[in-house]
């Protein structure tokens, strides 16, 4: 059954990030330009980031801040409204349209529609065996803990709700994050309580 569930979602990740690419792709077109012509410099923006089982991978993304020469483990904590970031990149953040590349990761394999988002490499020496587990899924474009907080949520519970994830995965699980994921988008994400408080004693009951 497992063995089912996993080939299913690879392809729905397969046939959906196909059609996606094929949609945006003029969109892509008219979003390179503005960069461009905003901030001249590289369209996309190449990370390395933790894939599955701990192996890094190639993040594509649009570059939504001016060209800068700050290490990569600050970039990850730059908010959208930081003064690096571009009039055209708080557009493509407010909507998450700066992710949108990452439908080549799905496309390619390397992350999937749904899961804990790629964390960076740098945060790795600092998780125990437990926060791990988050790695035993694809990364995805959106995952559980985008949808119950995103932005609010602490690294730490953002872990709590990403091994959560991991332990509870299944198709309609996904289904509703897919769903959540356009609200979210169209209306902002709070952070959900009962949903933390879920995580987090799965986690304490783990970590012991």
């Amino acid at each position: 059954m497992k063995n089912i569930q996993s080939l299913l979602k690879r392809t729905i990740d397969v046939v959906i990030s196909f059609f996606a690419i094929i949609v945006l792709t003029p969109f892509w077109i008219v979003i390179a330009i503005a960069i461009y012509f905003e901030n001249p410099g590289p369209i996309f923006y190449l990370q390395e980031r933790v894939g599955y089982k701990g192996k890094p991978f190639k993040l594509f993304k649009f570059r939504s801040m001016v060209v800068n020469d700050i290490p990569p483990l600050e970039l990850g904590s730059i908010k959208h409204n930081h003064s690096l970031v571009t009039r055209v990149g708080y557009v493509l953040r407010r909507f998450k349209l700066d992710e949108t590349p990452q439908f080549l990761n799905v496309l390619i394999g390397t992350m999937s529609l749904i899961g804990p988002r790629p964390c960076l490499l740098g945060r790795i020496p600092s998780m125990s065996q437990t926060e791990q587990l988050r790695f035993n899924a694809l990364p995805g474009l959106s995952g559980w803990a985008e949808v119950n907080g995103n932005v609010d949520l602490t690294w730490q519970e953002q872990v709590w709700l990403d091994v959560w994830y991991v332990k509870h995965h299944h198709l309609l699980l996904d289904a509703f994050i897919i769903v959540k994921t356009f609200i979210v988008v169209l209306f902002g994400s709070k952070k959900n309580d009962i949903a933390l408080s879920k995580a987090y004693e799965q986690f304490s009951n783990l970590d012991n």
